[in-house]
């Protein structure tokens, strides 16, 4: 994930020195603002210290002024009582953040000499008021003075304290922080901290806040030792002290919300974390008086987690709102401020913009230099960051120099060393070898990485996959291809570790961040293996592609399955909130496409929550699917079996790098197409296809020829013979009778293959080529459907004789846009007519649903139950711009206008839906729009074939390995085994034309998918050329078939 997020943590074996990335977001907090030191029991005392136990901060800043005011008055010189009433004004002053006063610098100086006059230097006094001397020096970030004052503390406390005294305890619980993580002792410090939170427990009541201290210190040092389960349970139970003694809402809650979702998140339950550290946040927020500090570190924490999983929107809008609160009034001498835009500098730098990045780590690094000294940890992690930006910037020499200056001043004191700096410098120094092709110092390095952080890392920032994957490309680079897979195997089963946890806990959304966060590491060993030309290796690469692709889509609808499928309430309950969720988030994405607004784009944000939240519930049942999910995603050579003789199983591949100088340098514009390819009984066979870019600008060509009306001929055939000759023809040896199942990568998503041009100047469907999309290899070993199942033929919809759909509430979001665009469909309304002869007495029993009786809600009701479903009708998309419907089966909507730019239209660009009526009268909310969201939550486990007959029903967002998200993606959700679907804006009367010759191919030919897509374009093809009509691929060539091929 490159350069770690400030806030990360690293450590390394004994050996090297125990180091601890303790700068979380700080060490310093209120629950270390101990207090309740041992006072007299009169009642303005204990008002005192209810009110600092409520946190009512205006009561005890009241009450702390009267009792100074009172002593002072009483006493001519120093009293104890004095003394006392410092005590608790210093407490106040600290716990509530206000350490940077000069009113608290001067109390702190005046309670150490007042301690000292009255019980002298070695005294019980004067042990706890170097305590709070301690205490305020570590608040202020001035670690040195924080040592001094600690180290007093101890030293007068073990010769005058008892080891069982409560006082000596607060002293440990300092002690035992100083020691962990400043002075090279962990187990002194872990022993000294446990010890103390034993003495406390035994003087619970009066010592509330100090116990509280106490159990965060415990929680934080399991944390810190990577003993996950008991940090886990440490930090649950000072949440649960923090709740029960001082609030569900009150400040010290918050600060326990946010190291347990630290705990969580490293234990891999990101879900769980992220919640925790969401409702911390929002408590932070509401404290009266307000909390900064606490509230900014409640942020930080949040954007760390939230980068973990890959949520960089939400990450960057939490670090954010952290760096505008403390511009507005920095706190902590601004090292809040530092650390949030080195969050940020570093989220920035992940993602590839160094530039940006870079300006954020200017800023940070002399903060750190004027807080902490420019040898400090945190300014030599600065300086990390920005030589990371350099070498984005492609200044590798400067950049190196830095690297080889942090590793130089780690090694010669790595005792002293913490924070970040450690470890990376070696991963990133590596990495800038590889790209100078120094591939021995790479592994070296990579080694050095690798052997200093050690085992069981999978769930931290920084994890062994970077420095594996990177090893492994050092012994590409040096033609060792089998170490450099070896090294691929342990970083992916890393990977899948870490992908299988999430899956059983976060919602869709965060899953697929978390995964596009993951490195593709499977695609990498194809690379290599492709480079190495052995058959083993490939079949090692492509078992791993099979693994990590479409898991979330799997997990998805597993899940959604299983839950639908409970009989238990526990089961069913989340899954009706998952379902009326979706219907909400439909019909605000709806609403936000009619009439663009910040309300409305805020209401789907909202909606969208609730769909993550009831995802999440789903995800926490124990469902079959967890153990589904566990069990992989199937066998390649069961998947090469299940297909007919002689065909050729073909996988594209998009690698990051093409060779090893290549790795991480530039994973978009350098990354490379391979095919994976593979026939039942024949050797598996990885092929380079060339640079991505270059396919993709082919496609791209292809595509605006193919897809147009009124685009030349020739030209058209032209790019599909070039495309052929990139795609295909390094492949065509491979087939014996040229049956192509292929699993698409990103770029090729929208290539009708059968439509492209061969060697003999034929289309390859003249030419007896057979394509059959796959989502996945595990799709091959679906079962034949069985005989007799019902046909559902719905669409053609018009409220009454040559009556367009009604669209009235449309024209907002397309001003361009009138009812025409939903004409009536003649072809569609002709179609189904023809298909019902076609399929009579080939099919169980046929229902129709066409002109008024087309509505929404009797499709819906309708789906569920029928093995053949056939939608003829309008398609609807929120695309880039409007357009005229008239003979097309397609709406486009447009974006909102740059005047509307200010809100965020990400939420609409994945809308899509087929047009049907609205019911009259309808007051549940149908608007004739079925969209994406509400098929989902359909229930369509009888449907073997679903045949989209609409405009662009195969498109929609790619995301990586999973595919095409739209239509298509939510008919396989609701679990449709094949999905047949058009990739342009088909013309209505040539798809009637079309679908007829299919249908006669499916039903009463008895043909399977693939044979029967092709004998559908080979018909309409030869009808076509035999009347003279144009034999353009936009009329016969636009519908694909996916998932089930038999």
């Amino acid at each position: 994930m490159g350069a770690p997020a400030a806030g990360g943590r690293l450590r390394h074996d004994a050996a090297g020195g125990r180091m601890r990335r303790w700068i979380r977001h700080g060490i310093i907090g209120l629950a270390l603002c101990t207090g309740g030191i041992a006072v007299p029991a009169a009642e303005p005392v204990d008002a005192v210290e209810r009110a600092l136990r409520a946190e009512d901060y205006a009561l005890a800043d009241r009450l702390t002024r009267e009792r100074i005011a009172a002593a002072e008055r009483e006493h001519d010189a120093a009293s104890p009582s004095l003394l006392q009433a410092i005590d608790q004004r210093v407490d106040l002053l600290l716990e509530s953040d206000r350490q940077d006063l000069p009113e608290t610098a001067a109390l702190i100086r005046r309670e150490r000499e007042l301690a000292q006059a009255l019980a002298g230097a070695a005294s019980r006094e004067s042990a706890r008021a170097l305590l709070r001397e301690a205490r305020w020096q570590l608040q202020r970030r001035d670690f040195a003075a924080f040592r001094t004052a600690v180290a007093a503390a101890v030293a007068i406390g073990e010769r005058v304290l008892a080891a069982d005294d409560a006082d000596r305890a607060e002293i440990d619980v300092l002690a035992g922080i100083g020691e962990y993580y400043f002075l090279g002792k962990p187990r002194d410090g872990e022993a000294r901290t446990r010890h103390a939170l034993g003495v406390l427990r035994a003087h619970r009541p009066e010592r509330q806040r100090a116990l509280a201290a106490a159990l965060r210190s415990d929680g934080r040092i399991k944390l810190d030792d990577q003993k996950l389960a008991e940090a886990v349970a440490a930090l649950q139970a000072y949440e649960t002290y923090a709740r029960s003694h001082f609030g569900a809402d009150s400040a010290r809650r918050s600060d326990a919300l946010t190291w347990l979702g630290y705990a969580l998140r490293e234990s891999g339950r990101y879900a769980e974390g992220i919640e925790a550290l969401e409702h911390g946040v929002r408590i932070a927020a509401d404290l009266r008086p307000y909390r900064q500090r606490l509230h900014v570190d409640a942020l930080i924490a949040l954007g760390q987690n939230l980068g973990m999983v890959g949520d960089v929107g939400r990450a960057q809008a939490a670090f954010e709102a952290a760096v505008a609160i403390e511009e507005k009034q920095p706190t902590s001498g601004g090292y809040l401020l530092a650390l949030a835009l080195k969050s940020l500098g570093s989220l920035h730098g992940n993602a590839g913009d160094a530039a940006r990045a870079a300006t954020y780590h200017a800023r940070v690094l002399p903060i750190f230099e004027r807080l902490f000294g420019a040898d400090s940890p945190q300014a030599r992690a600065t300086r990390l960051n920005h030589a990371e930006a350099l070498q984005g910037n492609g200044q590798l020499d400067q950049a190196a120099a830095i690297y080889e200056n942090l590793i130089a001043a780690y090694e010669a004191a790595p005792d002293a060393a913490f924070g970040s700096v450690p470890l990376t410098p070696y991963e990133k120094l590596a990495t800038l070898r590889l790209w100078q092709r120094r591939y021995g110092e790479a592994q070296t390095l990579y080694g050095r990485f690798l052997e200093r952080l050690g085992d069981g890392r999978d769930f931290e920032e920084i994890n062994s996959r970077r420095g594996l994957a990177g090893r492994a490309a050092a012994h590409w680079g040096q033609g060792r291809h089998a170490q450099a897979l070896a090294d691929l195997g342990r970083a992916h089963a890393s990977s899948m570790r870490v992908r299988r946890a999430a899956l059983g806990q976060l919602s869709e959304r965060q899953m697929l961040a978390l995964d596009g966060s993951e490195q593709d590491l499977a695609a990498l060993a194809v690379a290599i293996a492709a480079d190495s030309g052995d058959p083993a290796l490939t079949a090692q690469a492509w078992t791993w592609v099979l693994e990590a692709g479409g898991i979330v889509t799997q997990a998805a609808a597993l899940r959604i399955a299983a839950a639908a499928a409970a009989r238990t309430p526990a089961g069913l309950a989340p899954w009706q909130a998952w379902r009326s969720a979706n219907e909400a988030l439909s019909a605000a994405r709806v609403a936000a496409t009619r009439s663009p607004s910040a309300a409305a784009i805020s209401a789907v944000d909202q909606a969208q929550d609730r769909v993550d939240a009831s995802e999440r519930r789903i995800a926490a049942l124990d469902l079959p699917a967890s153990a589904a999910l566990s069990a992989g995603h199937g066998d390649l050579a069961a998947a090469l079996d299940a297909l007919p003789d002689g065909a050729v199983l073909v996988h594209f591949v998009e690698s990051p790098a093409a060779s090893a100088d290549r790795y991480l340098r530039d994973p978009v514009d350098g990354a490379q197409l391979y095919a994976l390819v593979g026939r039942r009984g024949r050797p598996l066979h990885a092929i380079d296809l060339g640079p991505v870019r270059a396919v993709a600008e082919q496609v791209g060509h292809w595509y605006a020829l193919a897809s147009r009306r009124g685009t030349d001929d020739r030209q058209t055939e032209a790019a599909g013979q070039a495309l052929y000759r990139s795609l295909l023809a390094p492949l065509d040896g491979a087939a014996q009778d040229r049956r192509f199942y292929i699993v698409p990568s990103p770029v090729l998503h929208r290539v009708a293959f059968a439509a492209l041009v061969g060697a003999d100047g034929r289309y390859l469907a003249e030419a007896g080529w057979r394509f059959h999309l796959f989502n996945h290899e595990r799709e091959a070993l679906l079962p034949a459907p069985g005989a007799g199942g019902r046909l559902l033929l719905a669409g053609a919809a018009q409220a009454r004789a040559g009556a367009p759909l009604p669209a009235p509430r449309l024209r907002k979001a397309c001003p361009g846009l009138d009812a025409d665009a939903f004409a009536v469909l003649p072809g569609a309304s002709s179609e189904i007519t023809a298909l019902r002869e076609v399929a009579a007495g080939h099919v169980g029993a046929i229902d129709v649903l066409a002109g008024a009786a087309a509505t929404e809600a009797a499709v819906r009701g309708a789906l569920p139950g029928h093995a053949i479903v056939h939608l003829a009708t309008h398609a609807f998309a929120f695309g880039d711009r409007c357009l005229d419907g008239a003979g097309l089966r397609a709406i486009a909507l447009d974006r909102p206008s740059d005047q509307d730019r200010t809100i965020d239209p990400a939420g609409l660009s994945g809308l899509s839906a087929l047009a049907f009526l609205p019911a009259a009268g309808d007051r549940n909310g149908l608007d004739g729009l079925l969209t994406s969201e509400e098929i989902a939550t359909l229930d369509l486990s009888a449907a073997d074939w679903v045949v989209l007959s609409a405009c662009e029903t195969a498109l929609g967002r790619v995301r990586g390995d999973e595919g095409v998200f739209g239509l298509r993606r939510a008919f396989r959700l609701a679990g449709a085994r094949t999905v047949v679907m058009s990739l342009w804006k088909v013309e209505d009367t040539a798809t009637a034309e079309f679908m007829h010759a299919l249908y006669t191919a499916r039903l009463v030919d008895r043909r399977d998918t693939p044979a029967a897509v092709q004998a559908a374009m080979q018909a309409t093809l030869a009808a076509r050329r035999a009347r003279g009509a144009s034999t353009h691929p936009l009329y016969w060539a636009g519908f694909v078939a996916a998932g089930a091929w038999r």
